[in-house]
């Protein structure tokens, strides 16, 4: 289903790139480290209560941190919702929190509304909480989460989650994180992660970040 939802988005990205479209950041790169990070449980308000953003649950996570204040975090938000729309699924999510202050729901789903916002769930944390928890101080800011909880990457400013780059990425990283057994996590063995895996580096001359191998397959 991935495979076929990611070759639509790349025939529908042609025609604005050729237009003379830009991204928002063609030097933006998504940096993975080279050990994941444990994080502990960590609870965001939902639409139907409280969710933890870290369970352990098999699922790949962008958890990204913005505000309706921030211009930075409302650029980058319509590309993150095409990106939920292509890859969500049980395993891929983007989970977008929302740290405004006050009436955070009402100034989220104004936002939504206004942009045609439809396939990210609002979500809302406490931004001195969230920000001690994840070592986050400045948005937006997007972490990775493995299907363990564990952190796995993280990238400080915006980007342009949608672009075929990104979209290619992130299939490969489902690829490598779907052969991991959830329950990894309760045996301490931490896998470290090869610096080469980002986007920019899945180009048919560049090795492939999974088998190590050139060009296609």
């Amino acid at each position: 289903m991935h495979i076929a939802k990611a070759t639509f988005l790349a025939i529908a990205l042609v025609s604005p790139i050729l237009a003379g479209a830009s991204p928002l950041s063609a030097q933006t790169r998504l940096a993975l480290h080279e050990t994941p990070r444990e994080r502990q449980p960590f609870a965001v308000e939902a639409p139907d209560g409280v969710r933890d953003i870290a369970a352990p649950d098999g699922k790949l996570r962008l958890i990204n941190l913005w505000a309706t204040w921030c211009p930075p975090c409302r650029e980058e938000m319509a590309s993150l919702d095409r990106l939920q729309d292509v890859l969500g699924a049980d395993d891929f999510e983007v989970v977008a929190i929302s740290v405004d202050d006050g009436d955070a729901p009402g100034k989220v789903s104004a936002f939504f509304a206004r942009n045609d916002i439809s396939h990210l769930t609002a979500y809302f944390a406490d931004k001195s909480r969230l920000a001690r928890a994840y070592e986050v101080w400045g948005i937006p800011t997007t972490i990775v989460l493995d299907g363990t909880g564990r952190e796995i990457g993280r990238l400080v400013g915006p980007a342009q989650w949608d672009s075929v780059d990104m979209v290619a990425f992130f299939l490969r990283l489902l690829e490598r994180e779907t052969r991991v057994d959830p329950d990894v996590a309760d045996t301490g063995t931490v896998t470290p992660y090869p610096p080469d895996l980002r986007p920019g580096a899945h180009r048919p001359a560049a090795p492939d970040p999974i088998t190590g191998s050139t060009g296609l397959q």
